[in-house]
């Protein structure tokens, strides 16, 4: 909800005038304003009220147009994190450091770790595998087990259990 995010960050009385002067300000943000922000009716404890809504990247977008020392731990976050993920294209691995780090934050052990990292690399290159041979387009969650056994079967002509065995992963009884 857009207003309202502006209206923590610059202390306004009236966001939704703050908002139309910003957007004033900044051509850009104006120009690409209703490709990513929404008005969607929304309850309140008051009734139904019309809101503009925004993505996480739309509203990382308007509080960086927004010239206030509230708005500034946001902006200074965003390009550090912007920063970072420079670094991580021009040397890889620091993705993967940073990726264990943050497991390691929430407590995982390092064997967990490594069995997940690998989870999610042998992941990719099945659906890499998927693509190639012309599977463009994988759902996930809803009937996994039963679409990887047809999958399976199909493009590589082996069951999942002997796809898993060859891919280095525990198979399910």
């Amino acid at each position: 909800m857009v207003e309202v995010v502006v209206s923590v960050l610059t202390d306004s009385n009236d966001p939704k005038q703050y908002t139309r002067r910003m957007r004033s300000r900044d051509e850009q943000l104006s120009k690409g304003w209703v490709q990513f922000v929404l008005t969607l009716t929304v309850e309140t404890p008051g009734g139904a009220q019309k809101m503009n809504c925004a993505n996480t990247e739309a509203m990382f977008r308007i509080i960086q147009s927004i010239p206030s020392p509230k708005a500034e731990p946001f902006k200074l976050w965003l390009a550090k994190v912007g920063y970072e993920r420079v670094q991580e294209i021009e040397n890889p691995e620091l993705a993967a450091e940073r990726a264990r780090q943050y497991y390691r934050d929430l407590g995982y052990d390092e064997k967990w770790i490594e069995t997940r990292l690998q989870t999610i690399t042998i992941r990719g290159q099945l659906t890499d595998e998927w693509k190639t041979r012309g599977v463009h387009h994988v759902r996930r969650r809803r009937h996994t087990p039963k679409c990887h056994k047809k999958r399976c079967s199909r493009l590589c002509g082996k069951s999942r259990r002997c796809l898993l065995k060859a891919v280095l992963l525990p198979a399910k009884p």
